[in-house]
């Protein structure tokens, strides 16, 4: 009994030290401005291809600028791409986040060029869940809008996006990191993946079916006692 209760203890211990370390909390929102092109924005972090900087080693958020401890690595950029985004996606209205934004050149991927985008996050807080809002559009005015249609993948869910203004943001709810990791992938059914903005929001998760089902035991022992 000593060595169960000891257990116990011990596992308490350490699931008070995870959520004292957790890299985000509840209401925290992480956004990423993606292409050459700097934001005015205050508080929004920056990823672009031209610098070699589509890496972000500790993300800031949006409320104060405070870093999180959350990570972020971008890879299959071809280059940025200025000027071809239109309309104010995502939950911005700054038009030097949608201006621009990093494609991946799909045509070009058989002579080595990549094919899609990967966005990973790393040390969030498995505890919580996340509603994501990402993505790019183009307007119907300029050439081959077409060619930024897009599948977006997240949390084993695919959203296809007609990447023609205002359509080309998709959100996914209720995401969930595994050992801390979050990954996005971004494939283009024509010929380019692109993305230009991002909003990454930590919410309260959705209770599962198992603690549903528990709840629902409980309480039928309960009245039966009764």
């Amino acid at each position: 009994m000593k060595l169960k209760t000891t257990a116990v203890m011990l596992t308490s211990i350490a699931s008070l030290a995870a959520t004292a370390n957790a890299a985000v909390v509840l209401g925290d929102i992480i956004a990423i401005d993606f292409g050459a092109t700097t934001t005015t924005t205050a508080n929004y972090n920056h990823s672009t291809h031209a610098t070699n900087t589509g890496d972000v080693a500790d993300l800031i958020r949006l409320s104060d600028g405070a870093a999180t401890g959350v990570s972020f690595t971008l890879d299959g950029s071809s280059q940025d791409n200025i000027n071809y985004v239109a309309g104010n996606g995502g939950n911005t209205t700054d038009a030097t986040i949608y201006a621009d934004g990093i494609i991946a050149n799909t045509s070009n991927g058989a002579s080595g060029n990549p094919t899609s985008l990967t966005l990973t996050f790393n040390n969030l807080d498995d505890s919580l869940a996340y509603d994501l809002v990402v993505g790019s559009t183009r307007a119907d005015t300029q050439a081959n809008p077409q060619n930024f249609e897009v599948n977006w993948t997240a949390g084993g869910n695919t959203v296809l996006s007609s990447g023609i203004a205002p359509d080309g943001y998709v959100s996914f709810n209720g995401l969930k990191s595994t050992g801390g990791e979050l990954v996005i992938t971004v494939d283009g059914t024509n010929q380019y993946s692109p993305i230009a903005q991002l909003e990454l929001t930590a919410v309260v998760p959705e209770p599962s079916s198992a603690a549903l089902l528990g709840l629902g035991g409980l309480a039928l022992i309960l009245r039966r006692r009764k």
